[in-house]
């Protein structure tokens, strides 16, 4: 507790060195010494390092040890990440090493590095595999190695080819005849070979034996009489064979200049030879077959002419324009049957390369050069008289130039759409607006997917301004959103202590989870250390949550079952149904019914569920075809029908033509029901004939209508007023009126259907509307009468006024005709107060309660029970009226004097029983 106050106190001013130096002690509050600290490093499993590679930190901050003593005492993996960690050369580290600790680096900077260090194909491809959706700096970098060195591969494996392909042709050339084109091959392939990198030893001897045999080929052995016919590119040849080119060469000049000897003989017409050539050529590109077979029949042909061209030489002198063309014609042999076998080996057949020409592909580039080569190699030979292959690879050139262009001027602007992007990012970056910058960037991420930057410096160079201007922001971002993560992680801690419901658990996991999104946005892999700490703590709140994939689970079991008596039940259904007398109706829905069914019971486990599926579907599909095969014999039996309708359309008599077709849709309904698709079809043709039919009755149909809506009309205004009259005051003044409107509304005609329940509904509840109000409005005029009476006999009783007073006041009432005697109590009331009034009063009372079926206190049980016995006793059978009710209420006033309190308290029981008769 005290290390930071001791850490901020200065040294003493007076006093020894020796004091001073040892009053800032760290070493002091350190729990562990170095040995045993670096032990415990080396020994902790994954997370539990994490506290104490911060404890040795601190202690290196604080000087209490060097990184020379650490690194003597850290060992294995912890001490390679210790050098990481501080900048520190390592050595003798294993790519297995490198591995481990990109995977269980204590730090994201240290697990960075080793998997920039990790060049090893396999275990690129495992850390790749084991950081996806864990650690997303290192996948990234993984990810990006593996696409690098798959480049890598395809790049020397491309060269390979190449330099085996050029060995097989010197191989070829070695092994064949002399021919007009055998030195200016031979004079290619050295230049291709020279072009070419890399080339292993093994490679490089193959080619110079075969090189020596070819050129012996054309090297003369001895100085012959004759004229040796010269090459006039044999002086351009490559380094490689120069000292044999010029002995060859000083042979040739030994000789002297002999006239040949078919100058002395009249030239002859060699051109059909060439002819031959051309349309020999033209028919085996026409034929198609590019077998080897055809091939080397075309090479034997070529050698074919050849040697008549040469055993014609002596007949007679050559036409400079024959031997030209019949040198071009043989160069398109030579190298254009090589290429074309090449091209059909890699490309396929020549007429499937016309679609194979797509702009945006790399081995597109290649095959376009490949055919043009062979289209330029091949000219002499089919420039006059081209196949339609030969044609259509043409077209298919042309247009693959055409969407060239197209491509470029897309790619054209794709790059003004990515600089404007980056401008608008690098704006958003100096405003300091992260969020709409991140966003910025990733749209510019995504324009740059398959988007070659090589060939763009100027947008190269704008990235990498952007991505360092953004870098620098997130760094100010994630400085500043730090207290605000570490907040989180503090309740996510308490989190993972409290109980809770599970579904609040699991919301308020989602809420932390999105909070802290929202908080790095824009950061991307930036305070990796905190998310992982974070994610570590939200899988272990959320561990209680878990049951809920159970239920889910279970739910699943469920429903797989229920799936299984779905099967079961139509199995069973397909073994009980008579194929003689089929239900097509009843087939049709028990088919819709377990297709429902089949559906309603998921989720379901989806492996387990595929032998059912199997099961419902061979089910299914049994019931439904023989559906199908029943439903076709409805179908004919429809069209028939339809076929009659027709007939009814030229039929005067259009009432006998309505009752007829009324008789067809009748039989259409019996028949049954056929497909969806083809019951809809056949259904709207006859539909269309029975609508042309009913034509002629559309005007009655129109009138009729029309009088409905007048009724509706009517019928609306009618209940208008009658609920005008309901809710008036005056309602008993205007019953006459109401009474009136009733006949109106009873005297309309028809109604809409649509209409019809609602109008009706509606007048039923005005009626009674009108005679609950009536009668409630004749009860309160009737009971205004009593409630004055019953105030009259109170004053009378207990407000002191002299008898002539209360007849004074009786004379100005409009008493009711059983309660005109009460009158005469009036004397009785003022005598001397007797408990027998009192009792009988109570009495009466109670049997009030009992006529109108009022309760009564709990404490009057026993006198209710005796006075209902009683009154069952002599009046068994009757039925209470209006009259009883007042008739036992004037009695009960009528009673005489009892005390104001008793007498208040049973008039509320009477009033109160009075009141429930009257509702």
């Amino acid at each position: 507790m005290f290390k930071k106050l001791f850490s901020r106190k200065s040294p003493p001013i007076t006093g020894t060195p020796a004091k001073a130096k040892a009053t800032p002690a760290p070493a002091v509050v350190q729990a562990d010494s170095l040995p045993e600290l670096a032990a415990k490093i080396v020994s902790a499993p994954g997370k539990a390092q994490a506290p104490l590679w911060t404890q040795l930190t601190e202690a290196i901050k604080q000087g209490t040890y060097s990184l020379a003593e650490v690194s003597a005492h850290l060992t294995g993996l912890p001490g390679i990440m210790f050098l990481v960690q501080h900048g520190q050369p390592t050595e003798a580290v294993s790519q297995v090493q490198w591995h481990d600790i990109a995977l269980t680096g204590h730090m994201a900077s240290v697990r960075k590095v080793a998997a920039t260090e990790l060049t090893d194909a396999d275990l690129l491809a495992a850390l790749a595999k084991e950081t996806k959706g864990k650690d997303k700096s290192v996948h990234r970098i993984a990810t990006d190695k593996l696409d690098r060195l798959a480049t890598d591969k395809k790049a020397a494996q491309a060269l390979l080819d190449k330099q085996e392909a050029v060995l097989d042709a010197m191989r070829r050339l070695a092994h064949g005849s002399l021919e007009p084109m055998y030195i200016a091959k031979y004079k290619g392939l050295l230049e291709q070979w020279g072009e070419l990198k890399n080339i292993s030893d093994v490679l490089q001897a193959e080619f110079e034996v075969n090189r020596a045999v070819a050129q012996a080929v054309f090297t003369p052995v001895k100085p012959k009489s004759a004229s040796v016919p010269t090459d006039p590119e044999a002086s351009a040849l490559d380094d490689n064979a120069a000292p044999i080119e010029a002995i060859l060469s000083t042979d040739l000049a030994l000789e002297p200049e002999a006239e040949p000897i078919a100058a002395e003989l009249p030239a002859i017409d060699r051109q059909p030879m060439v002819e031959a050539l051309v349309k020999w050529m033209c028919q085996f590109i026409e034929v198609g077959d590019f077998s080897a077979e055809k091939i080397a029949a075309a090479e034997h042909f070529l050698d074919e002419m050849q040697a008549q061209w040469q055993q014609s030489e002596p007949l007679g002198a050559v036409i400079k324009a024959d031997a030209e063309a019949f040198r071009q014609a043989c160069r398109s042999y030579s190298l254009g049957l090589p290429k074309l076998s090449k091209l059909i080996a890699q490309h396929g057949e020549l007429a499937t390369i016309p679609d194979q020409l797509l702009v945006d592909g790399k081995s597109a580039d290649k095959l376009v050069h490949e055919l043009e080569d062979w289209l330029h190699e091949m000219a002499p030979v089919i420039s006059t008289e081209s196949p339609e292959v030969v044609i259509a690879l043409r077209q298919g050139l042309q247009r693959y130039q055409e969407n060239l262009t197209a491509h470029r001027q897309q790619e054209m602007s794709q790059v003004r759409a990515i600089r404007g992007q980056l401008r608008s990012c690098l704006s958003a970056v100096q405003e300091g607006q992260i969020r709409r910058a991140s966003g910025l960037y990733h749209g510019v991420e995504d324009l740059l997917k398959d988007f070659d930057l090589s060939h763009h410096a100027g947008v190269h160079k704008q990235l990498d301004e952007t991505t360092a201007a953004l870098a620098k922001l997130r760094d100010w971002q994630a400085f500043a959103v730090l207290p605000k993560k570490e907040a989180l992680i503090r309740r996510m801690t308490a989190l993972t202590e409290q109980s809770l419901d599970p579904e609040f658990r699991a919301q308020s996991i989602r809420d932390m989870q999105d909070e802290w999104k929202t908080l790095s946005r824009g950061l991307q892999d930036q305070q990796q250390d905190l998310w992982e700490e974070f994610h570590r703590l939200a899988q272990l709140a959320y561990e209680p949550c878990r049951e809920f994939f159970t239920e889910q689970r279970h739910l699943r079991e469920v429903n797989l079952s229920k799936r299984k008596e779905v099967v079961e039940q139509l199995e069973v259904y397909c073994q009980l149904v008579d194929w003689q007398n089929p239900d097509i109706k009843e087939i049709d829905r028990v088919l819709q019914i377990a297709r429902n069914d089949w559906t309603k019971y998921t989720p379901v486990d989806r492996i387990a569920n595929r032998a059912l599926q199997q099961a419902f579907d061979k089910s299914h599909r049994t019931l439904f075809d023989r559906l199908r095969q029943e439903q076709a014999v409805y179908k004919a039996s429809k069209v028939a029908i339809i076929e009659q309708a027709k007939v009814l359309l030229t039929q005067e008599d259009i009432r006998s033509a309505t009752d007829q077709v009324k008789k067809l849709q009748q039989q259409w309904k019996a028949i049954g029901m056929v497909g969806r698709r083809d019951e809809q079809t056949l259904w709207l043709d006859f539909r269309k004939v029975c609508d042309q039919i009913f034509a002629r009755k559309d005007e009655q149909v129109i009138a009729f209508k029309a009088d409905l809506e007048v009724n509706k009309e009517q019928a609306d205004l009618l209940l208008g007023k009658m609920a005008s009259i309901v809710d008036s005051a005056e309602l008993l003044a205007h019953a006459d009126d109401f009474a009136q409107f009733k006949q109106q509304f009873l005297a309309l005609g028809t109604l809409p259907k649509a209409h019809y329940q609602r109008m009706s509904t509606q007048y039923q509840d005005l009626c009674n509307a009108f005679d609950a109000a009536r009668t409630q409005k004749r009860v309160e005029l009737t009971d205004q009468d009593w409630q004055a009476l019953f105030a009259w006999v109170r004053s009378a009783r207990f407000s002191g006024q002299s008898d002539a007073e209360s007849r004074a006041a009786w004379q100005s009432l409009t008493i009711p005709d059983p309660a005109k005697p009460l009158i005469q109590a009036l004397t009785g009331w003022h005598q001397p107060v007797e408990d027998l009034n009192q009792q009988t009063l109570h009495e009466k009372t109670i049997d009030l309660e009992i006529m109108t079926q009022s309760e009564s206190p709990a404490e009057d049980a026993t006198i209710r029970m005796q006075l209902k016995v009683h009154r069952l006793a002599t009046s068994m059978g009757a039925v209470t009226t209006d009259a009883d009710i007042n008739q036992l209420v004037v009695e009960w006033l009528a009673q005489g004097a009892v005390k104001q309190d008793a007498y208040n308290a049973l008039e509320a029981r009477m009033l109160a029983a009075r009141k429930r008769w009257l509702k």
